[in-house]
């Protein structure tokens, strides 16, 4: 947002004010925000990306523990050994409570990849609707100077 006052003020009063309104530049700054947008975003979705990954291998490994614990559980059962029974029990629940956290930091990494998705979505709204403001100005302005044109020749 600063860039873009700062552009805006250099135009004003560094540089032509016809730049303000020139096609060319509005298209390279679009251009020029598009690739700053898709280096951000991309970013992000990797990070992001790999969060889940992290987030997913983490679940697997966990529930192959519970998986693990309760047979252990069950032969100690056979066996009769109360006492490790009740310890691996204590164990199972805080696998399962580290179950649940890692699932509350799945479904975050998810609920963050569709915010990415979003974001990128709406900058190329943006970029679309600076672009087609750049298309149409430089037709006004080639209609214009074909006017003028027109006008002196006396067509």
């Amino acid at each position: 947002m600063f860039r873009k006052s700062w552009r805006y003020m250099r135009a004003l009063f560094g540089e032509k004010p016809d730049q303000l309104e020139d096609p060319d530049m509005l298209l390279r700054q679009a251009h020029n925000e598009m690739k700053l947008a898709q280096l951000r975003n991309r970013d992000a979705a990797i990070r992001l990306v790999a969060e889940k990954n992290v987030a997913k291998a983490s679940i697997e490994d966990i529930q192959k523990t519970i998986e693990n614990l309760q047979v252990k559980i069950d032969v100690a059962r056979k066996n009769g050994d109360e006492a490790l029974v009740i310890r691996l029990m204590d164990e199972k629940g805080r696998f399962d409570l580290k179950l649940i956290a890692a699932t509350y930091e799945l479904d975050k990494a998810c609920n963050n990849i569709d915010e990415v998705k979003k974001a990128i979505r709406r900058k190329e709204t943006q970029i679309r609707a600076m672009t087609t403001e750049a298309l149409m100005q430089a037709k006004r302005r080639s209609d214009e100077q074909l006017d003028e044109i027109r006008r002196n020749r006396g067509w």
